[in-house]
């Protein structure tokens, strides 16, 4: 019986990890495309399972900026 839930579940498990790239670019509109939209598979600490972060150019370049904007506050306020 254990042995039919290991299955079951590794088979679910497995299932849901896809990694196809090919599919996902056809899934994509031609809005998304145009915005830059991409999605990449992100490694959390801790698990096995990687999270899938989707967002456009101009949100990343947002993000870039804040963050360095951010580390520059920190130095500022450590040297002070």
């Amino acid at each position: 019986m254990k042995t039919i839930i290991l299955v079951a579940l590794s088979t679910l498990l497995f299932a849901c990890s896809n990694t196809d790239k090919q599919s996902e670019d056809g899934q994509l509109t031609a809005a998304q495309k145009s915005s830059g939209y991409e999605c990449k598979s992100i490694k959390v600490t801790g698990t096995r399972i990687s999270k899938k972060i989707c967002n456009t150019a101009a949100e990343r370049q947002y993000s870039k900026e804040h963050a360095d904007e951010f580390a520059r506050k920190m130095k500022d306020d450590i040297t002070n």
